[in-house]
């Protein structure tokens, strides 16, 4: 076996590691970090757990210095590079965390699958036994990030709420004048009258959220309640830069009690989570429990976290059958 053949076979990747910067809770959360413990990396950074190390120039003998273009050209000749050898950096995304919790995705089926197409849910995590019971004894979180998400804004945004919810068939009204409450959207649907959406008032916008089957219905009628009311209103599609985690069962308030410290009589909290912004409803919504809005970067680490306090994952076709 040639020299160059037997280097890349002794090719030692040591294992590094590194320290990297935390983050802090803002807002009307102050335990946020202590309750749910955060990644610790920066926004959008990845980590690499190894780095390849060449052999020290130093070291090398005489003979090894005169065979060294025979053992490059032996090697391009071979189609292998050294410098490729580095392992790819990890990313902390959700996806990632939810298949290492045994998780299956079925894009296909349509109610799993976002309106725009975009974002795929788990169906299961073949645990059904255990979310059942966590269902019925503490607590479980499930990926919702297929459900419509659209970012209200404008000055008149209050005004092309109720118009949109009129032209469903609503009241036309609300009772989310104030910032940080929320409530359900109950619009007709055919003879029905029922609850189809949620809508949160932030400081200087309301955040819609819909079921995938009601998705597209409620977008067209914000879209259309915006052109008719004229002004700065406008519809913000948020799906693709967010992810949607929703927290049930009957510990699920203290799971998630530090959204709800310094505001205990708001329905909506703003904190930070990794150095990105996290938003929470809680107490109100088309289910009870707590629904969970953040930021795509920091979503998979939020997920763990969420696990780690106590949380089983459970699957939206598991969900829905418990």
């Amino acid at each position: 076996m040639s020299a160059a053949l037997m280097r890349v076979r002794s090719f030692r990747v040591p294992r590094s590691s590194s320290n990297s910067g935390g983050s802090s809770s803002t807002g009307v959360c102050r335990r946020f970090l202590f309750v749910f413990p955060t990644c610790h990396r920066q926004r959008h950074s990845r980590v690499s757990y190894y780095s390849p190390r060449r052999p020290s120039a130093s070291r090398r003998t005489s003979t090894s210095l005169s065979s060294s273009s025979d053992d490059d050209a032996l090697l391009a000749s071979l189609g292998l590079d050294l410098d490729a050898l580095e392992p790819p950096a990890i990313d902390g995304d959700l996806e990632s965390f939810q298949r290492e919790m045994n998780a299956a995705f079925l894009p296909d089926e349509a109610t799993l699958t976002s309106v725009s197409g975009r974002t795929a849910v788990p169906a299961n995590y073949n645990n059904l036994a255990e979310a059942r019971t966590a269902a019925q004894q503490s607590a479980v979180v499930v990926d919702r990030s297929h459900w419509t998400r659209i970012r209200l804004v404008g000055a008149n945004r209050h005004e092309a709420l109720a118009a949109a919810s009129q032209a469903l068939g609503g009241s036309g009204t609300h009772d989310i004048d104030d910032a940080f409450r929320a409530q359900n959207l109950s619009w007709a649907s055919g003879e029905t009258n029922k609850d189809i959406a949620l809508a949160a008032a932030l400081r200087s916008a309301i955040l819609v959220l819909a079921p995938p089957s009601k998705g597209a219905q409620v977008l067209s009628a914000l879209e259309d309640a915006c052109a008719s009311v004229g002004g700065d209103a406008a519809v913000v599609d948020i799906e693709a830069e967010t992810r949607m985690l929703f927290v049930a069962g009957p510990t699920w308030t203290g799971v998630v009690q530090a959204f709800e410290e310094g505001a205990t009589d708001r329905d909506v909290a703003l904190v930070q989570f990794g150095g990105a912004p996290v938003i929470a409803i809680t107490g109100v919504g088309l289910v009870d429990g707590a629904m969970i809005v953040a930021d795509q970067a920091c979503a998979g680490e939020l997920f763990g976290a969420l696990v780690r306090a106590g949380c089983v994952p459970v699957g939206e076709m598991d969900w829905c059958t418990i």
